[in-house]
């Protein structure tokens, strides 16, 4: 079987099964399921759409790249930000969330209005508007890009067939679909930590835990804050916190949530770093893509690989869809989106 059609034959069926949980999830939910999960999504699927929500398709590119050109860079210190951030949301995750489920808010801009004014709430709502378009289309660009490369199409098709699908499972399932299916994905992007078994990196590369340091002081610094930083001001974040069954699941889930993330991101890494046997490049952005070309890694391999990265790009996808489109709802218009459910 040709690279192509083992690719194209496994991205359908991923997203066959990605339809089929959203059209199942929809046939047994309630309205309250629809809009933010009744309130009750439980701990493996809290800290399962956390993680796959942050691992997103730049990340790959990134992570990727960084892996083949300089090892562990900058991986330490975007763990520790997001586990100092974790600390302090433990602290305030569960309360945020009885007052969230009290005064009927889904969003964080709802929360912003009812306990500050509508005025700051517009300026909150419009960033998170903003910030994630900007998210959602680098997911289509990597995922449409994926596509088009290996069916040869253009990549404007590749992106339209990826939004079709996650607007197919978001309008059926909402944001109970959005959790399911975040889940599965979350079990996919996780296995790709046996990629060493079929993409070997050197040893010597592996065990080489000075690179760790190899980004300088400044730049380990500003990934630090970033993870800090995302974890309290990550408007998914909170949404997903809203939807946890109770406080118990919130610490429980965002405490695991950094343990989850280094193995997402160490894979990625050793992706790259057995990427230095197949490519020849000086720019990191491009590993990723070039890994497709290589005549010399298993069609079955190259298929895995394409899936999981369709998987990390869905995630992101469906996770900032619904946050731009509920907060859109809630935030700017008098839609009633559990009337329109109904």
């Amino acid at each position: 079987m040709s690279l192509q059609s083992a690719v194209l034959m496994g991205i359908g069926i991923y997203f066959l099964m990605m339809l089929w949980i959203a059209y199942s999830t929809k046939k047994h939910e309630t309205e309250d399921d629809f809009v933010i999960g009744s309130r009750k999504v439980g701990i493996i699927p809290t800290v399962a759409s956390i993680a796959s929500g942050l691992r997103d398709g730049a990340g790959i590119v990134v992570w990727v790249g960084l892996g083949f050109l300089l090892g562990y860079a900058g991986i330490l210190w975007l763990i520790l930000g997001l586990t100092i951030g974790t600390i302090l949301l433990g602290l305030y995750g569960p309360r945020m969330r009885d007052l969230a489920a009290k005064n009927s808010c889904i969003t964080i801009g709802q929360m912003v209005r009812h306990f500050i004014g509508s005025r700051t709430a517009k300026y909150i709502s419009f960033i998170i508007i903003l910030f994630s378009t900007l998210v959602i289309a680098m997911q289509l660009f990597v995922a449409g890009n994926l596509i088009s490369k290996i069916a040869d199409i253009a990549p404007v098709f590749g992106i339209l067939f990826s939004a079709l699908v996650v607007a197919m499972y978001l309008m059926s399932g909402g944001y109970k679909a959005v959790i399911k299916t975040d889940t599965l994905q979350f079990f996919i992007i996780l296995s790709l930590i046996f990629i060493p078994l079929f993409i070997q990196p050197k040893l010597v590369d592996m065990k080489d835990l000075s690179t760790v340091f190899a980004m300088g002081t400044e730049n380990n610094i500003a990934i630090l804050i970033i993870g800090v930083m995302y974890m309290l001001a990550g408007a998914d974040i909170w949404q997903r916190i809203f939807s946890a069954k109770d406080g118990k699941t919130i610490v429980k889930s965002i405490s695991m949530f950094p343990i989850f993330l280094f193995i997402m991101t160490l894979s990625l890494m050793w992706l790259g770093m057995g990427a230095r046997n197949f490519v020849t490049t000086t720019n990191s952005d491009d590993v990723l893509f070039l890994l497709f070309k290589s005549p010399e890694i298993p069609v079955a391999v190259l298929a895995y690989i394409a899936i999981v990265i369709i998987s990390i790009t869905m995630s992101t996808l469906d996770t900032y869809t619904y946050l731009l489109s509920s907060t859109y709802l809630e935030d700017f218009t008098k839609y009633d989106v559990k009337k329109h459910k109904k």
